[in-house]
This record gives structure tokens, C-alpha cells and sequence, in this order.
């Protein structure tokens, strides 16, 4: 897990999910330049660039959250 064996909160999981059902049009609206970008990375660049990168982004995206609350 993260640093110090602290892991995702389990209440703000819930809360995040709550809202991707409730919203779905508007996290699909936030999501659209991510997805514009990979999208680019795989037409442009390189297919297995494109899936590495939300793969790293994720991983390295959430140890930094988890380490900035700690």
C-alpha cells in the first residue's frame, strides 16, 4: 500500500463512486482531454506508449496523493 501502511481512505472511495453515478455525463465531460491525449499518443506516437502511460500516471499519480497525506 502507501507510505506508512496507510491506504485509501474507504469513505472517500464510496463518495467518488456516488458521484461517478450520479454524474456520469459530467465525469465523462472532465475525462475527455485525458482521453483526447491518449487517444493522440496512440494515433501519433506509439500504441504501447499509449497504454504504459495510464498505467505510470496512476501508479506514480497515487503514490505522490498518498504521500502528501502522510
Amino acid at each position: 500500500m502507501g507510505a506508512g501502511g496507510k491506504g485509501i481512505d474507504p469513505i472517500r472511495v464510496r463518495s467518488a463512486l456516488a458521484v461517478v453515478k450520479q454524474h456520469p455525463v459530467m465525469v465523462t465531460f472532465v475525462a475527455a482531454p485525458v482521453l483526447l491525449g491518449l487517444v493522440l499518443v496512440w494515433v501519433l506516437i506509439s500504441k504501447p506508449l499509449a497504454v504504459l502511460l495510464p498505467v505510470g500516471l496512476v501508479r506514480f499519480g497515487g503514490s505522490a496523493l498518498l504521500r502528501r497525506r502522510a
